[in-house]
Order: structure tokens, then sequence, then C-alpha cells
């Protein structure tokens, strides 16, 4: 899941601005995505309330940081959320799980019946932890039994393991704990879902950066193993290891679920949506903010001078500002650029989305939602 980092990002890569020039290929895809919401949006006038969610959007989940999420946002637009998802529990370095649901968001999400479903994360996401939590059975059977005793005792629907930084070496190693834990859940009436590092192919030798990704971050999620044993994946389609600009641009989105639908049933994928932007530096291109929110682009926009725009190959909005003299452009999602990525779920009949993070959004996606729900 995204984290907010300024200023000392280590990756270096140029940035795309304003306008691009759409090959034939990108070009087709864009007006079919357009042309599918359009019809979805039509067709939607006079659908009851209750059949359009469901034929539009899907199960839509909402992710939940401390750092950056509130209770007043939840509680405003709670009518739109079907599972909020707290990143609030982890595994620690003595492989044992601790954390909590906070209480206001706990008390506010039962008085509006929304399910439950919190995260269980290595603790700083730790190559270390997670290693030894896969090379050690006792550590994983603990782990199960609180995992079912917790949401029994909270009324949590299940759980969404978001292990992450897991050596693509233990791959095998993490498929067997997510099969466990997923017959110990279903068992007492529980699910268990999976957040998955997007990729677009498997390791190639001939691209190191690809194959480092894949050895690091990608490579342990057994796609169509994961797939036949989780309630459902939630494929992370952001952060985008080979970005020159936005978190998430259509066309890695489209290679992402290209990649994933012949591999995870596609009514058990959830389309990761980021609600963050990625902030650069133009000269010399580099990011500098991972995991920026709306609240900060407006404070950008109402106090430098800037320009802005959509970019017509990634389908994103970007804004450009000049600050000590120094140019700076962040790429950032809007209702427009929710939207597209939205239509996706329909085209490619997934389950629904899964939004990070509750917080960071555009207020425009309410709207969206809101018209078609």
């Amino acid at each position: 899941m995204a984290e907010l980092v300024d200023a000392h990002d280590s990756k270096s890569c140029g940035v795309i601005h304003e306008s691009s020039i759409l090959s034939p290929g990108t070009m087709q895809k864009k007006i079919s995505i357009l042309v599918v919401f359009a019809v979805i949006l039509t067709a939607s006038i006079g659908i009851p309330a209750a059949h359009a969610q469901t034929s539009l959007f899907g199960e839509r989940i909402f992710y939940w940081s401390d750092s950056k999420s509130n209770i007043t946002d939840f509680t405003q637009h709670s009518q739109y959320i079907d599972i909020i998802a707290p990143q609030t529990y982890e595994v620690t370095t003595t492989l044992t799980a601790s954390g909590t649901v906070p209480a206001e968001l706990y008390n506010a999400a039962r008085a509006s019946h929304i399910k439950i479903m919190p995260l269980i994360a290595n603790s700083g996401f730790s190559r270390t932890i997670i290693h030894n939590l896969l090379a050690s059975s006792t550590a994983e059977s603990a782990l199960i039994s609180f995992l079912i005793s917790e949401a029994q005792a909270k009324g949590y629907i299940g759980w969404q393991f978001d292990l992450e930084a897991i050596p693509a070496t233990d791959r095998d190693a993490f498929s067997v704990l997510t099969e466990q834990a997923a017959a110990a859940l279903h068992k007492n009436n529980l699910i268990l879902s999976v957040a998955t590092v997007a990729r677009t192919s498997d390791a190639t030798s001939s691209d190191p950066h690809a194959k480092d990704f894949y050895d690091k971050w990608s490579g342990a999620y057994d796609y169509s193993r994961l797939g036949a044993t989780a309630d459902f994946i939630s494929i992370m389609i952001y952060d985008d290891p080979d970005s020159k600009g936005p978190a998430a641009s259509l066309p890695f989105v489209i290679d992402v679920l290209n990649y994933a639908k012949g591999k995870i049933p596609a009514n058990k994928i959830s389309l990761g949506i980021p609600l963050y932007y990625y902030g650069w530096s133009v000269t010399p291109a580099k990011r500098i903010t991972s995991g920026g929110t709306y609240i900060m682009l407006e404070q950008r926009r109402a106090t430098y001078p800037h320009t802005e725009g959509f970019n017509s190959l990634y389908d994103v909005p970007w804004l450009k500002y000049r600050l000590g003299g120094k140019n700076y452009i962040i790429w950032y999602e809007n209702g427009l650029s929710f939207s597209i990525k939205a239509a996706l779920i329909n085209m490619y009949h997934l389950r629904g989305f899964s939004a990070w993070v509750l917080g960071s959004e555009d207020p425009a996606i309410w709207d969206i939602i809101d018209g078609v729900y």
C-alpha cells in the first residue's frame, strides 16, 4: 500500500508532460473504455439503486490509514462503502500479531452496518519478518488462530493479507500459508482476501530492473494459486515501478488486467485504484512525493503559480507549479480518471474495486459513485 515519501525518492527517470501522441492501439483502448462507460451510465438511468451499484462498481472497498483517513470522511460517505479495510494490524518482529481498529471507526462502521475487513501486514513491510514467519509453522499456526479469534470477538467479516516485500523464493511458502489460513477461516464462516503487488509479466532476465522488482516485490504472488484459494484478490494496480508520471496510468492498468485475467477468475479480482498522487521535480526529472492527498494538491494549487490539464496517453490529470525557481509536476487522480478506471470493472466483469486510501480522494469521486449508485 502507498505511503507518503517526500523529497528523497531514489527513482529518477523522464517525465512525460501535458501532451502525448496516442498510438493507434492505445487510442482504441481509450475509446473503447470511454464508450463502455458512457453506455453504462446511460443504461443506469432508471435502474433501481439496489441494482445499479452491483452492475457498475460491484463491491466497493475503501482502505483506511491512521495517517491519512479521518472519521468525518468515512461517516459522510459510508453509504457508498461496502467494506472498510483498516490497515491497523501487523505481524511484529516476535512473529506475533497485534493491532486494533480505532474505536471511533469501529463504532461508526458497526452503526452504519458497514463490513469491516482489517488488513494484516508485516510490520514496516520487513523482509526479515515475513521470511521468518513463512519459515515457522508454529508462528503461522499462531497467526491463523489469532485471526479467527480476533475476527469472531470483533465481528469482522474476515481479513486481507497485506504481506509485502516477500522474496520470490518464498512464493510457495506464501501460497501454503494462504491456503491454510483460508481453509481455517472458511471453517469459521470468515473470509480471506489477498492484496497482491501488480505485474504485467513474469521475470525477464534480459531486463535487470524488471527482474529485481519481480525478485523482491511481485514474484511472490502466484496469481493462479492464490486466486484458487482466497475469496478474492485485490490487485494493487498502482505504484507502477516503471512510471514516468502517475501512480497508475491507464495503459499500465490495462496491461496488469490482461496479464491477470487468465490466472484469476474475473469475479475474484478487485481492481486496486489509487486515490493519491505522485509528485516530481521537472529538472532533474525525479519523483519526490508518493502518496500525496487531494487536499495537498489543492494547497499547492492555491499557493503557487501553476498550469494544469489532462494527459491523453495516461488518462490522468496533471498540475505543474513553480517553487523556489524550480518546476514541479503532480500527477493525480480526479473524478474523471476514477471514472475511466472504474469503467474497467464492468468491461472486465470484475468483482469491484479496492481504493487506497480514504482521505486522499478528490471529493468528486463521491459524485461519480452517487450518480450511478
